[in-house]
């Protein structure tokens, strides 16, 4: 029925920050700092809101997860068109090597084939008339054996998934449009002025010496 789909095989997949926490912690004892950076990029753009390892690794670590959170992590996103399904990955660290962009069928796991043109930036896969799961993996072979950095599963009603996020938008700021300049406070004007409040009191002073001579 798939004639231009085949299975894919499953493997048991690492844990790719601790691989990659791991490569960095190699990497720093050889001396290599530009491949520790490198690891500690890509394991920075895997949780971009993680905090630094205590250690030799943190100041290194400290500034993977600064660069990453101006930049976005690593992630994936998709569009659903008339026949297929647009695929992109926001990979700021060099990270991924392959996608592999599959469909669930009756339990199995059925690899999509990728069609020819399109955007350089996207990659394209001819869907099924049916509408089934869709599952996206994020690959790379960098740091050994294949690692999976990333599985993305799209339920078969659900939407695509957003795109990523533009990090010059998101550090635009919002024009609070012509300052207005504050009217300055103004101290409230008394009601009676300070000269009539003394005159009274000094009335009242005489008044009451007044009645004390006459009551003498």
């Amino acid at each position: 029925m798939y004639g231009w789909l085949f299975l894919v095989t499953l493997a048991a997949p690492a844990d790719p920050v601790a691989v990659l926490l791991r490569e960095a912690e190699v990497a720093a004892a050889r001396g290599d700092e530009a491949r520790r950076d490198r690891c500690l990029l890509g394991w920075a753009s895997l949780q971009p809101r993680a905090r630094p390892p205590t250690g030799p690794l943190e100041a290194a670590a400290a500034r993977a997860l600064a660069q990453i959170q101006s930049q976005g992590g690593l992630d994936v996103y998709t569009s659903r068109l008339a026949d297929r399904l647009r695929l992109g990955v926001h990979d700021p660290a060099g990270l991924v090597d392959r996608v592999d962009a599959s469909v669930e069928v009756e339990g199995r796991r059925v690899r999509l084939s990728r069609m020819e043109g399109g955007a350089l930036d996207r990659r394209d896969y001819r869907l099924p008339e049916a509408r089934h799961p869709l599952v996206i993996e994020l690959w790379s072979t960098q740091f050994g054996p294949e690692l999976l950095l990333r599985q993305t599963v799209i339920a078969a009603g659900a939407p695509s998934l957003p795109g990523p996020p533009d990090p010059k938008r998101a550090a635009q700021v919002i024009d609070p449009g012509p300052e207005v300049a504050p009217i300055p406070a103004q101290a409230p004007t008394p009601l009676i002025s300070w000269w009539w409040v003394a005159g009274g009191v000094l009335a009242a002073g005489l008044a009451g010496a007044a009645i004390w001579q006459e009551t003498r």
